[in-house]
């Protein structure tokens, strides 16, 4: 029996970006596939300009979430509703502005599930760019130093441990390279709703965190364009840095208390710490004192070191001071 696989993007307000993505998808060598478009917050010009582009792809569907919105449903709530509506066995994502590269991605996925009803998460590499520039070459680049000493091949698939695809944190599969089984997407609930930044992030630590077993395919299958930081068309650049960092600690926390194995958590931990550490410099840098001890101290809580310590007494000296100071 043919392995059908659904295939969702998500485009939020960006009809003159959609193009890019669905051609990837049209040049992938398994035909068995349906593609979800899911459309969020257009305006009814931008909604129909998408229509129009789904209309010319076979085996495609536009799905109109909600009418024009300033915010739109959020990233999590888009790809869920993809999800609802997908009836393959497995599930892949590719955003909107970004394309798979690689026409036997789909392909070499299927073989592998296929293979092994265990294999519960695929995914491969991929390369980033901005403004045309090719930023990284390698999207988990410890990831693939590890498979390489190991003897694993490039462009062929091989599998990795838990603490493999979590090694170091912000590190993650991004979603234009995995390919999940849906039944596993629907035990973990889906993406949060909530998160409206690295969702996908904390979508990959749940799903690694459940998988029976995952692969990982030493091949590039995607290209990532880098969000341009002067435009704020983008959950990431509408933040800004300080933001960002306390949604990653938000996230950490839920990962930490949602997970259940220690590669999980311990992802979350250093997470949170990693975040917290940035926050507790950025606020020192602007001499907001005691925010910087506090989140000295969380990220001490999170993850305690000696150095750490040492900075966050320091941190308290200086809070203590300043107080004193006529």
């Amino acid at each position: 029996i043919p392995v059908r696989v659904s295939v969702i993007i998500p485009t939020p307000k960006r009809d003159e970006l959609l193009a890019r993505a669905p051609a990837g998808v049209a040049a992938q060598a398994h035909r068995e596939l349906e593609l979800i478009v899911v459309d969020d917050g257009s305006t009814p010009d931008q909604s129909a300009r998408n229509a129009q582009v789904v209309r010319s792809l076979a085996g495609a569907r536009h799905l109109q979430l909600q009418p024009h919105d300033a915010d739109g449903s959020g990233p999590s709530n888009v790809r869920n509703a993809g999800i609802a509506a997908a009836s393959g066995d497995l599930v892949a994502f590719c955003d909107d502005d970004d394309q798979w590269c690689a026409p036997g991605f789909l392909a070499a996925a299927v073989a592998e599930f296929s293979a092994d009803a265990g294999l519960d998460i695929l995914f491969g590499d991929q390369e980033a760019v901005a403004n045309g520039v090719l930023q990284h070459a390698k999207w988990q680049p410890q990831l693939d130093a590890l498979v390489d000493a190991r003897g694993a091949r490039p462009g062929r698939a091989t599998r990795v441990a838990r603490q493999e695809c979590l090694v170091s944190p912000g590190e993650f599969a991004h979603m234009n390279t995995c390919v999940f089984r849906r039944a596993l997407l629907a035990d973990i609930d889906g993406f949060d709703g909530t998160i409206r930044y690295c969702e996908d992030m904390d979508l990959f630590v749940r799903a690694a965190d459940r998988a029976r077993a995952i692969a990982y395919l030493r091949h590039t299958v995607a290209r990532h364009h880098a969000p341009d930081r002067s435009q704020r068309d983008n959950a990431s650049t509408r933040l800004g840095e300080q933001g960002r960092n306390v949604t990653l600690d938000r996230i950490a926390t839920r990962l930490v208390e949602r997970c259940t194995t220690p590669e999980a958590r311990a992802y979350g931990r250093r997470l949170g710490a990693l975040a917290c550490r940035k926050l507790a410099r950025e606020a020192a840098s602007a001499a907001r004192r005691d925010e910087a001890l506090a989140w000295a101290r969380r990220a001490g809580a999170w993850q305690p070191t000696l150095r750490w310590s040492l900075y966050t007494q320091a941190l308290r000296w200086r809070a203590l001071g300043a107080r004193l100071a006529p």
